[in-house]
């Protein structure tokens, strides 16, 4: 899998520079699945430990393999546990790769209270929104100058 970004102590992403707390600063969302094999997942700032800070998107294009544990939609559960790298063949998760361990054939893991995501893609893009914005037409901020926004089409690929 290709990435713009890096797993952080098995809880973050690291991307440009700058790390984005998932487990202490972010709620997770949404996830959103599209039939053209995209899917996005969605943090939002935690309203007390992430206060001012932007809305967090990981965008997977090509996407060729997707799990979901038996019922995780079923509940409400914003609390990422921690997130990391488990081998297409392995069927446990009690022991996830970090970053430094993990190839690219490695299928990234998300870890909630209520259960998992799993998937493997060609490509993943972390985007991020300005503080209170979540629609398709928000603005991006451009993560190698955190202070400037700029519009960013999806389809396209990042500007060097």
């Amino acid at each position: 899998m290709e990435k713009n970004f890096k797993i952080d102590q098995s809880n973050a992403i690291r991307s440009e520079g700058l790390l984005y707390d998932l487990h202490n600063q972010y709620d997770y969302r949404q996830m959103t699945v599209y039939n053209d094999r995209i899917v996005e997942i969605v943090f939002t700032p935690h309203e007390v430990h992430g206060e001012g800070l932007p809305t967090v998107m990981l965008r997977f294009s090509g996407i060729d393999y997707l799990e979901l544990s038996p019922g995780f939609c079923c509940r409400a559960d914003t609390d990422l546990d921690e997130v990391g790298y488990i081998s297409p063949d392995q069927r446990d998760d009690r022991s996830i790769l970090e970053e430094a361990q993990a190839t690219p054939a490695d299928h990234l893991f998300f870890r909630f209270h209520s259960g998992f995501i799993r998937l493997h893609a060609e490509r993943a893009r972390i985007r991020v929104w300005k503080p209170g914005r979540l629609e398709g037409s928000a603005q991006a901020t451009d993560l190698s100058n955190p202070g400037g926004v700029k519009r960013q089409d999806f389809s396209e690929e990042p500007e060097s």
